[in-house]
């Protein structure tokens, strides 16, 4: 358990580090890595914004973080929500797994994503376009 705690905690550290470089950079030089879904069909998927939103969420401005994406913001509760417990569930017992209320969860957040990325390329559903 001690290996997968330090292996863990490491990890941690680096993504969060990488993170933080890329906060910097993209505020330094305004250049995000483009969406490549967005680029080849000009379509948003459920991901676009996300640069932003999480830029704006550092920056504690929680309604331009909420207009970049609505649906990472909303459901960013539950997705940590499954981060922490599978990170806690690997270094306690080894492996991941789910309780049925979990994968509903899990399921349940995926499909209002999938679902969303279809509606906010819509033409009546352009204000959930990220800003």
């Amino acid at each position: 358990m001690k290996q997968r705690l330090q292996k863990t905690i490491c990890y941690i550290l680096l993504f969060t580090g990488l993170g933080f470089l890329y906060y910097k950079w993209y505020q330094g030089t305004g250049f995000a890595v483009p969406c490549f879904f967005h680029a080849i069909t000009k379509l948003y998927c459920p991901g676009c914004g996300m640069t932003r939103c999480l830029t704006h969420l550092l920056q504690f401005e929680i309604q331009d973080a909420f207009r970049c994406n609505v649906a990472i913001f909303l459901l960013s509760p539950a997705l940590l929500y499954i981060l922490t417990y599978s990170l806690y569930s690997y270094v306690r017992y080894g492996k991941v797994h789910f309780s049925k209320v979990q994968n509903i969860l899990l399921f349940g957040c995926l499909t209002i994503l999938i679902l969303f990325g279809i509606v906010r390329n819509l033409p009546a559903f352009s204000f959930l376009q990220p800003v």
